[in-house]
């Protein structure tokens, strides 16, 4: 399977000509959203094993601090755009790939207005979040940071378990499952 590049995993930030307008709209029709959700397109995976295909690294992690990250606004429409955060999430326990104990996630967070986002019907992380993360890792100056290959690419995890309310086949089929199994079936062959 193709490994999605760096702009497939920023999806909003990438099309924020057309989510951005969407939820723009939304927005305008209730003054004080809880948090609007931006459809997003992006690579889809059926299984673990392509999730993990696509990804630089799968580790264990957990979210130690949240900061403000970039503004990415349309060039045809300035008004229009969305602000990421930047977790920073302590990695626990690396299950695919190497890199630092620490790791920077930039997810999209809000609209120009601050009004909070979903993608998905994904919120952002929160400090103190615990789970396994499917990241592909920015390299250069434009794309500095990991992102999340897509919105299926984070599971929850309390008490050691994938817990998950999401209605995919990769959540449906791990939900429950142990942190030590998922890590232990990653390797065994597709």
């Amino acid at each position: 399977m193709r490994r999605p590049t760096w702009y497939e995993a920023l999806p909003v930030a990438l099309v924020v000509g057309v989510a951005a307008v969407f939820a723009v709209s939304l927005a305008a029709a209730d003054p004080a959203p809880d948090r609007v959700d931006v459809a997003a397109s992006g690579p889809r995976f059926a299984t673990m094993h392509e999730m993990a295909a696509a990804s630089d690294r799968v580790v264990l992690v957990t979210v130690v601090a949240i900061g403000q990250g970039r503004t990415i606004a349309d060039p045809t429409s300035p008004d229009t755009g969305i602000i990421t955060q930047l977790a920073t999430a302590r990695v626990d326990d690396q299950m695919i790939g190497t890199g630092p104990r620490d790791i920077v996630v930039e997810q999209e967070a809000t609209l120009l207005d601050a009004t909070p986002i979903t993608v998905n019907g994904v919120a952002p992380l929160l400090i103190g979040d615990t789970g396994i993360a499917f990241l592909v890792v920015g390299t250069s100056d434009e794309f500095p940071y990991a992102a999340l290959v897509n919105d299926q690419a984070w599971l929850a995890v309390v008490g050691g378990r994938i817990v998950t309310d999401r209605d995919d086949a990769i959540h449906r089929a791990w939900a429950g499952t142990s942190v030590g199994e998922l890590a232990d079936r990653l390797h065994e062959p597709a």
